[in-house]
């Protein structure tokens, strides 16, 4: 018996090794671990309810977070702005930068009962966080507009009214109205 060479084209040689080393991706250990960190529902709840309350909680969760970020980032940049030349364009003296956080605080403060009622009640609480976020994000663009101290103390007052109802911790008592368990289970 006489050793030919045989002749297979480069195709057939690529295909076979691609077919002979194929094997089932493993799943990561790390990545099993992070799921496990967002899978906190009870076991005994149906796939398609899971999904849907992951669905829900990703978008209470992005919203709330976003809207602390930008509420935080807007009172912190006062003093940024102060900085930055806002004292010279306004005549800004003493502790006038003061009186701008203490006037945010007070419009905060005082507007907390009052938010809080009308979010606690459902006909209402519908139309006022859309609107207090409407609202809120209008007077930050009018901030950049005054031309006096007085202006600003005012417009920063009714920003604080403004974001008492939209802050990280009142949309998260106002979920825990709306859904309990004993709603959730028909």
């Amino acid at each position: 018996m006489t050793d030919k060479p045989i002749s297979v084209s480069q195709n057939e040689v690529n295909s076979a090794t691609i077919e002979e080393s194929y094997e089932e991706p493993k799943k990561s250990k790390l990545l099993d671990a992070f799921r496990a960190i967002f899978i906190w529902y009870p076991s005994n709840y149906d796939t398609e309810e899971k999904k849907l309350l992951f669905k829900l909680d990703i978008s209470i969760l992005v919203y709330a977070c976003t809207s602390y970020f930008a509420k935080t980032l807007d009172t912190k940049n006062v003093t940024n702005a102060y900085v930055s030349g806002m004292k010279e364009d306004l005549l800004m003296n003493g502790n006038e930068l003061n009186w701008l956080v203490i006037v945010h605080q007070m419009g905060y403060v005082l507007g907390q009962i009052p938010g809080l009622l009308l979010l606690s009640r459902p006909r209402f609480s519908k139309w006022v966080l859309p609107s207090l976020e409407i609202v809120y994000g209008v007077l930050t663009l009018l901030q950049s507009t005054v031309k006096t101290t007085n202006h600003l103390y005012a417009i920063r007052f009714f920003v604080g009214l403004a974001e008492v109802c939209s802050t990280f911790y009142t949309p998260r008592s106002n979920t825990n109205f709306c859904f309990r368990p004993q709603h959730m289970q028909g």
